[in-house]
């Protein structure tokens, strides 16, 4: 990741709610109409449509801008207190002289929805407000764009579609959650994802009356759109990537609690994962469909970590990731290709470990190794490559880089411990005098094993 990255803003916006829960205990049924009768004990607020986006992705560490509509209500107020207390920003929200759109859920003691009730308010943005919103983009570092569109008024076809040229024109994804049947509105954005009721009527302007693949491929041709998902609920996530490929994954078996904001969940990881430019989009769309099962089983519009959704993967952060995770650790710091792993690789890993509280592994980038090595290398890519480093106990985190020598990675994070295996001496070892300067250590540790990836697999020619 490029060292602008912690100022690249994703922009959510769309339709937003204030999602109230009222909790209560039953314990008789009213005489007059035979309906159970909640008594009321506690309150709750949450926040509800593009707003749920916004801060799962603030959770997941996104720096993000929310646009969207509030009313100048005692509901807007509420909304605008948890929006700061998610450490989400209120300046870019507009307030009309209207009634904030909320969703009261009535909860029994048993956490079962007995009913729930709504106050809508469709609102669309003035043009003076459009224009600043479109200015705002123009004007700022935007890696993506989330449109979560519940059809309350704020994303016009009008709206949509500007944002969507906007992002078309300067390379940045476009993200679209839709609710409306319109293909004019959607077309073009680089994801379209809908469940499978929202799909189905789309495919209903195409004449398709059953969902299969094809129709599902016919449907992103029709669109224009890199790629399309359908989330089934209980069947799982069913998506076309842009190369026409059908890619489903099934429900992970989980006890379904509660569905709300499931879809939001869904949303929020896709936009988030894109970060990382070594994840397929298949890997982007597992690891999407994990998040949401875990979030089925809990209660309301439910935060869900990256660490219970990435696992080892999770071992893979940026520079700014690394510096933040890593503030007041002994950090050590050692690089490699790691094309081929053997037991030499694992002595010098778990040798660099014992130096430090925090093992960051630099590794090279498929495109730095055809450099350094040739076209014949790397034997594994880089996600393979990845996938075995982050099952090796001793490695914190791993970052990649594209250049020849990890010169800048060292100078930007700092570590306290650089080591190198092998018999490199000193001024041999890239770094070191930086690492030294800054009051670290330099090790050079000696191959235990007469090992390495290049005699491996000159072995394996024979």
């Amino acid at each position: 990741m490029g060292t602008g990255e912690l100022q690249m803003k994703t922009i959510v916006i769309g339709d937003l709610m204030l999602d109230k829960y009222v909790f209560g205990i039953v314990e008789r049924v009213s005489p007059e109409s035979g309906c159970p009768i909640l008594k009321q004990t506690t309150c709750e607020y949450q926040l509800g449509g593009a707003a749920n986006v916004a801060k799962q992705l603030k959770r997941l560490g996104a720096n993000v801008i929310l646009f969207g509509i509030i009313g100048n209500d005692e509901n807007g107020k509420m909304f605008k207190k948890i929006l700061k207390q998610e450490g989400l920003e209120v300046d870019f929200l507009s307030t009309y002289n209207t009634d904030t759109t909320c969703k009261t859920r009535f909860v029994n003691d048993l956490h079962q929805q007995m009913f729930r009730t709504d106050r809508e308010t469709f609102v669309s943005y003035s043009d003076e407000d459009r224009y600043k919103i479109m200015n705002y983009l123009t004007r700022n570092q935007i890696c993506n764009i989330v449109i979560s569109d519940y059809n309350k008024g704020v994303i016009t076809t009008q709206m949509c579609q500007d944002i969507i040229r906007y992002g078309q024109r300067n390379g940045i994804n476009v993200i679209i959650d839709i609710k409306e049947n319109d293909l004019k509105k959607y077309k073009g954005a680089t994801i379209v994802k809908g469940n499978k009721k929202e799909i189905h009527k789309l495919l209903d302007k195409l004449s398709q009356i059953w969902i299969s693949d094809s129709s599902l491929q016919k449907l992103r041709s029709v669109l224009n759109t890199e790629r399309l998902i359908m989330t089934c609920g209980e069947e799982g996530i069913i998506a076309v990537d842009e190369k026409n490929n059908i890619i489903k994954h099934s429900c992970q078996k989980h006890l379904v609690f509660d569905v709300t904001g499931a879809g939001d969940i869904v949303t929020a990881y896709i936009s988030y994962l894109s970060k990382y430019k070594d994840m397929s989009f298949d890997r982007i769309l597992y690891f999407a469909n994990k998040a949401a099962n875990i979030k089925v089983g809990r209660f309301g519009n439910s935060i869900v970590e990256l660490d219970e959704v990435l696992n080892g993967y999770i071992k893979v952060l940026n520079v700014h990731e690394i510096i933040k995770k890593t503030k007041g650790k002994k950090v050590v710091f050692t690089n490699g290709c790691f094309d081929v792993i053997h037991a030499g690789h694992i002595d010098l890993l778990q040798k660099a470990k014992e130096k430090g509280d925090i093992l960051v592994v630099g590794l090279n980038s498929d495109s730095s190794i055809r450099r350094l090595k040739g076209n014949s290398r790397p034997i594994n890519t880089l996600n393979q490559r990845i996938k075995v480093l982050s099952s090796i106990q001793y490695i914190d985190y791993i970052v990649v880089f594209d250049d020849e020598t990890p010169l800048q990675l060292i100078e930007e994070i700092k570590p306290n411990v650089l080591v190198k295996g092998g018999d490199y001496k000193f001024k041999e070892i890239i770094g070191a005098d930086f690492v030294t300067k800054n009051g670290g250590q330099v090790f050079s540790i000696p191959f235990v094993y007469n090992l390495s990836s290049t005699k491996i697999i000159d072995k394996i020619k024979l």
